[in-house]
């Protein structure tokens, strides 16, 4: 029998420009539970024109064990969904104060 290790990990998309906060933030806050927190860049298969093969930076977060990965997925989760939910009433928010 051969056992193979096999690190959990996945990708989070900060908003461009603030990777490398986000990435420090990420890797202080989780420090004893997160195995590693890089930026790479991988192509956003999202995007319409994603066939042209454009890079979007990522943050990877590797882990040991998927207990560590499900913990801090579901605090990224929590965050991403506080921040989607402030970014819409923001625009609601412009819509009403554009001049007609």
């Amino acid at each position: 029998i051969v056992s193979i290790p096999y690190i959990s990990y996945f990708f989070v998309r900060a908003t461009p420009g603030v990777e490398q906060d986000v990435c420090s933030y990420l890797s202080k806050k989780f420090s004893g539970t997160a195995m590693g927190v890089e930026q790479v860049s991988k192509e956003d298969l999202d995007l319409p024109n994603h066939l042209i093969g454009l890079q979007q930076k990522y943050i990877k977060l590797s882990f040991l064990t998927n207990g560590d990965l499900l913990k801090v997925r579901k605090f990224v989760t929590t965050a991403v969904n506080k921040n989607k939910t402030k970014d819409e009433q923001q625009d609601v928010y412009r819509e009403m104060m554009a001049p007609q």
